[in-house]
């Protein structure tokens, strides 16, 4: 990322300490996962047994999305009559449409919350990895670390020069994930606490979105 008119970006995926839960998400009355890969494997098809081809969309979480193609990928190599869409849409996108039936599954890169649960009983989630994110900024910001601390009050906008953290004297330009991300909502859950994340922030709809 190149520097432009003397400010020194700073980009959030989330903090190295953080760590997100890589969840599928789908209602009861979809086929069982109880291994990671049998949500790319039990549900495509809707024909009788000995019957080939199907399809399967699965939507949600930007953070999961590589993973989920490539489950499909492997998937569809050794059945090729199978089609199956992997879309994003942010986590909270991934609950709804597997909630609502618009997808048999939704990813999504956080844990239900309670309010979900109680909106979506038949919800039923399964983790399929864990995920660690990280505060990520330009290399020529001569920056070494931050403390929790530090990195709250940056995203908060209490802090807004590099040099009161040990920098050179340039504005912190913060990027972060848009509302209902998943990434986003671990980050104000383990880093943010009370404080709101500032909003002249540049919020962005992925986290490959984030990182260009």
């Amino acid at each position: 990322m190149s520097i432009r008119d003397g400010r020194l970006n700073l980009l959030l995926a989330g903090l190295l300490i953080a760590t997100l839960l890589v969840t599928m998400v789908g209602c009861q009355q979809a086929a069982s996962m109880e291994e990671p890969t049998q949500a790319a494997t039990e549900a495509p098809t809707q024909a009788s047994e000995g019957e080939t081809g199907g399809q399967l969309q699965i939507a949600g979480s930007s953070t999961v999305q590589p993973l989920a193609q490539s489950l499909a990928e492997a998937y569809i190599e050794q059945n090729p009559d199978v089609e199956i869409d992997v879309q994003g849409g942010g986590s909270s996108v991934g609950v709804k449409s597997a909630a609502e039936g618009t997808t048999p599954i939704g990813n999504a890169s956080r844990a239900l919350k309670d309010s979900e649960m109680e909106e979506f009983p038949d919800l039923i989630a399964h983790t399929i990895a864990r995920d660690g994110i990280a505060m990520v900024v330009h290399p020529e910001v001569p920056v070494d670390g931050l403390s929790l601390d530090e990195a709250r009050q940056i995203f908060a906008g209490e802090i807004v020069n590099w040099s009161e953290v040990g920098g050179p004297d340039e504005n912190i330009v913060v990027v972060s994930r848009e509302e209902g991300s998943g990434t986003r909502g671990a980050f104000e859950d383990m880093v943010m606490g009370e404080s709101l994340i500032v909003d002249t922030a540049l919020l962005q709809p992925s986290n490959g979105a984030v990182k260009t």
